[in-house]
């Protein structure tokens, strides 16, 4: 099992956040960014500029559901796109193209936690991601 321990960012005079350092990767470009580990979200969530960044038409991708919450009437597009998170192999993950302007990947229950074990430690503003490694095919 691949293990690595983050420390969260602070985001304002009293706030942190657990934000995991993130490359996603589409054809030849790629986005370097900090993801919020969010375990509280449904669905990892793509902001609109950095899938126009990375050259994703719209287009060219099934509508999804809405998101909910402060988000509720952003329209969705679904999608997989290469990432690369530091100490882990690269992987595919599903995402929610959002059309709202949120600034931040959210990584949630669908499907970054079917990847990862994670451990928030708030009190001493760590967390842990835990990769299992593959079951062995029969």
């Amino acid at each position: 099992m691949k293990t690595a321990l983050y420390n969260y960012t602070q985001v304002s005079d009293i706030s942190w956040m657990p934000l995991l350092p993130f490359r996603l990767e589409f054809a030849d470009r790629h986005f370097e960014t900090l993801a919020l580990v969010d375990s509280g979200a449904g669905v990892n969530v793509l902001p609109y500029a950095i899938g126009l960044h990375l050259g994703l038409r719209r287009d060219d991708y099934k509508r999804g559901r809405n998101l909910t919450g402060n988000a509720k009437n952003d329209e969705t597009r679904l999608m997989s796109l290469d990432v690369q998170i530091p100490n882990f192999e690269p992987l595919k993950l599903g995402f929610a193209w959002s059309n709202g302007d949120q600034q931040r990947v959210i990584l949630g229950q669908q499907n970054f936690f079917t990847f990862f074990d994670v451990c928030f430690v708030q009190r001493r503003l760590k967390f842990s991601l835990a990769q299992p490694e593959p079951k062995e095919q029969k």
